[in-house]
């Protein structure tokens, strides 16, 4: 192999190299996306069971008055 190849072997591992590097970056990052979309699902579940719990209390709270 003489210089300018093994030069130009060079360049391309050197970008493959760069490439994989983005490429694992960009696989954490989809961890991280795939982490976030999880705890908004478990917060919007939790959320809306707090929304049906406090229109119970409402509903009791109603009913209680009502008996009064």
């Amino acid at each position: 192999m003489n210089q300018t190849t093994y030069l130009r072997y060079q360049g391309q591992e050197s970008k493959l190299e760069g490439l994989q590097s983005a490429l694992n970056d960009l696989r954490g990052k989809q961890n991280e996306i795939d982490t976030l979309k999880a705890k908004l699902a478990a917060t919007e579940t939790e959320n809306e069971r707090l929304k049906l719990q406090l229109q119970r209390y409402e509903l009791e709270e109603n009913y209680q008055r009502g008996k009064m």
